[in-house]
């Protein structure tokens, strides 16, 4: 377990320089290989969905960082990050969308049968 651990901080570091470096392809390879052993590893979750995010890579991402959030609500980084890929898959238009939906509901049960407004 010791040396096991010692080769994820090691995969860790070297992702973290590929990051650096823009090298995309290689810090998901490398965090693969983290979580296949220690699916719940902060670190590799969050330089993965950055992968992820880099690609275009949406649900993966998302997916990712939901795990990532559920072990660590603490990470400001990774919910800062889970919103913005919300934004980008329109998943925060929806939500808000039900608000709109309620409100002009709302709005239409204050109009009259002659279409004025009570």
């Amino acid at each position: 377990p010791e040396v096991l651990s010692a080769l994820c901080i090691l995969r860790n570091n070297l992702a973290q320089l590929h990051i650096k470096r823009g090298e995309w392809g290689k810090v998901k390879d490398l965090t693969d290989r983290i979580l296949d052993t220690q699916p719940s590893n902060e670190k590799a979750l969050y330089r993965r969905a950055q992968a992820f995010f880099t690609f275009s890579l949406w649900e993966k991402c998302e997916a990712d960082l939901e795990v990532l959030l559920k072990h660590y609500p603490q990470n400001k980084d990774a919910a800062a990050m889970l919103r913005q890929v919300q934004h980008k898959t329109g998943k925060d238009r929806k939500k808000l969308a039900g608000k709109a939906v309620s409100d002009i509901c709302a709005g239409l049960a204050e109009l009259c049968p002659d279409g004025t407004v009570r």
